[in-house]
């Protein structure tokens, strides 16, 4: 099939088998069946209201959108509302020094950013206690499915994941997506102490721990997490971006944030370190942006940084 047969739709083929299986002859039977007589072909424009001028259009939708009612959402699944800090505000998301362009390039656009990320992460690495973090994956979906994979190269032996039942369904369904051709042993169970020593030896590489789940609840993993490091369990820590603060962004992805330990840096996406040239020139922040990890991991020791390269990781 070439590649215009792919993207333009069904064929007249196709068109008529649908339209057999729905009961219609023409795709004018079906627009008819559809649409409220109202909206129909031959509906008429005659008593439609006289137009409006520009102020009188925005207070009639002011109007409209104050009949809405403001209730407090119960559903929540991991997208809550947050307050962003004033100064945060101004000082990083409305600072046009993050993103003004001198040239048309838009460089500045690009090394703001990446500004920025480097100081989200070391915030991240302040809050966490960990050695090391990476920013913008996708969500926090993701961003557990890139943890798992990130533990399974770590650990290169074993098959078996243990993933929290009380973790957001999204969550597991992305992980479910990923371990399937992973040849990854996804186990959704209630993580005990006890469903981690049951585990065969050698075979447990990761377990993913919800703080707080689905439910709201906030447990003390001290236990479990305990009992998974006596397995020799990698615990890299995921979580998404916008809580510290962040918007939800209108619905759209949420920026996620990922701190795995030292060893496993150069196998983690998405990080944004600094570099320094052999002149000894001011550090410049630099970005690995591919799922492919920058080089296979190194565990059985810390990574030692280039000569030529400072290495995005700080001494624990």
């Amino acid at each position: 099939m070439d590649f215009a047969s792919r993207h333009i739709g069904p064929s007249p083929a196709e068109q008529d088998h649908m339209l057999g299986t729905l009961g219609y002859a023409t795709l004018d039977e079906l627009t008819t069946a559809a649409l409220p007589p109202a909206l129909g072909a031959k509906a008429s424009l005659a008593g439609l209201p006289p137009a409006l001028s520009e102020a009188q259009a925005l207070q009639r939708l002011r109007d409209l959108a104050a009949q809405n009612q403001v209730l407090t959402s119960m559903i929540g699944l991991g997208y809550y509302g947050t307050i962003t800090p004033a100064v945060i505000r101004r000082n990083v998301l409305e600072n046009p020094g993050w993103y003004t362009a001198y040239t048309p390039y838009q460089p500045e656009i690009s090394q703001g950013r990446l500004e920025a990320l480097l100081n989200f992460q070391t915030m991240i690495e302040d809050l966490t206690g960990l050695a090391v973090a990476g920013a913008s994956l996708l969500d926090e979906a993701t961003a557990a499915a890139e943890a798992m994979t990130l533990a399974r190269r770590a650990a290169r032996k074993g098959t078996i994941f243990l993933a929290d039942s009380r973790c957001l369904p999204q969550t597991l369904a992305v992980l479910a997506t990923r371990a399937q051709p992973l040849g990854i042993d996804l186990v959704v169970t209630e993580v005990t102490e006890q469903e981690v020593a049951a585990q065969p030896a050698g075979e447990l590489f990761g377990v993913l721990l919800p703080y707080p789940d689905a439910t709201g609840e906030i447990r003390d993993l001290r236990p479990v997490i305990a009992a998974a490091a006596e397995r020799g369990v990698l615990s890299p820590l995921t979580g998404s971006r916008y809580r510290p603060g962040n918007s939800t962004s209108g619905g759209r992805r949420r920026r996620a944030t990922s701190a795995p330990r030292r060893c496993c840096s150069r196998s983690s996406p998405g990080c944004t370190g600094s570099t320094t040239g052999r002149t000894g020139s001011p550090p410049s922040p630099a970005r690995c942006t591919a799922r492919r990890p920058c080089s296979p991991p190194r565990c059985a020791r810390q990574d030692a940084p280039s000569p030529t390269t400072s290495s995005s990781t700080r001494s624990p």
